[in-house]
């Protein structure tokens, strides 16, 4: 079962061998088929490395989640570089409305 083999992977440090081979597939993009430079490489992972992938992240995320800022935009869910802009133009027509030329 998947929940042993993350469990022990979790413990030890170590993800077997078998769960990390991908299957490599070069897709053609356009020109000459016999030039390898018109094709681009197409990596196929098997699910069980993304599902423990996941995991981590999961993990990590209930982990770290006290030490993000509330600032922080950048690699936090429901959050980009969007938001911040959005937050940055509030702040500033907040500024303005308050006749403040500087801030």
């Amino acid at each position: 079962p998947l929940t042993r083999l993350f469990s022990m992977s979790l413990e030890t440090g170590i993800f077997p061998k078998q769960c990390k081979s991908a299957y490599v597939t070069l897709i053609h993009k356009g020109g000459d088929k016999r030039s390898v430079k018109h094709y681009r490489p197409v990596c196929s992972l098997s699910s069980t490395p993304k599902l423990f992938e996941k995991l981590i992240v999961a993990r990590l995320t209930v982990e770290f989640a006290s030490f993000i800022r509330y600032e922080q935009h950048g690699f936090v869910k429901g959050r980009s570089t969007v938001t911040n802009l959005l937050e940055l133009q509030e702040y500033v027509m907040q500024g303005f409305q308050n006749g403040l030329q500087r801030m």
